[in-house]
């Protein structure tokens, strides 16, 4: 039982630690292309989108059908927790994927991004009725969701990577390949040669 609950607590770790890092890799990407977009281009996709963001149009959806009414502000606010709750509940789906797949991780999780645009912004968000169809906007934008999210795929693996790392120095193994590497070799004290001081103390004859 004990081992269960501590494979639960890694997974659980390693998820929301990757999730989480991927998240802000992907917000503080897409948020530096947006604001070096013209203002015309943001104008225009604003307008496309009717001034609200996809996870905008969720959170006021389902406030809605719970009977709850939201102001532009809370609808933003919520629209934006909801976002980041997304984003890193992803990285249970990236951890277990790379866990079943290893292959997932081959190209630094560029595959997985660009999957994840393609699948999620382009197909699935569009289905559910929370944002224009994708020939409403220009390359801009699709260019940037897909920078973006190849971001999300580094980040999601380079911190899958970091958690091995760690996780193999916890077990041993990191430690004894460091040895093994010659950077560092205990010394038999039974073996060992006598050290002379660098300095020694001249001897005066009387």
């Amino acid at each position: 039982m004990a081992t269960y609950h501590s494979r639960l607590g890694h997974l659980i770790t390693r998820s929301l630690g990757t999730g989480f890092v991927a998240t802000q890799a992907l917000d503080v990407v897409s948020a530096w292309l947006y604001e070096n977009l013209s203002p015309e281009i943001r104008e225009e996709e604003d307008r496309v989108r009717n001034g609200r963001q996809a996870y905008e149009v969720a959170v006021a959806r389902a406030a809605d059908h719970f009977g709850y009414a939201l102001n532009g502000d809370e609808i933003k606010y919520w629209g934006w927790k909801f976002h980041r709750a997304f984003g890193i509940l992803g990285g249970l789906q990236y951890v277990l994927l790379r866990k079943m797949y290893p292959k997932v991780g081959q190209g630094m999780g560029l595959a997985y991004g660009l999957g994840f645009f393609l699948v999620v912004d382009e197909l699935v968000i569009y289905l559910a009725k929370l944002t224009p169809g994708p020939t409403k906007f220009s390359w801009r934008t699709h260019l940037r969701g897909a920078i973006a999210h190849l971001a999300y795929g580094v980040a999601a693996e380079l911190t899958y990577r970091s958690f091995d790392k760690i996780s193999a120095y916890e077990r041993g193994v990191g430690a004894a390949q460091w040895e093994n590497s010659g950077r560092h070799k205990r010394v038999d004290a039974s073996s060992a040669e006598p050290q002379k001081p660098d300095y020694q103390m001249p001897v005066y004859l009387s």
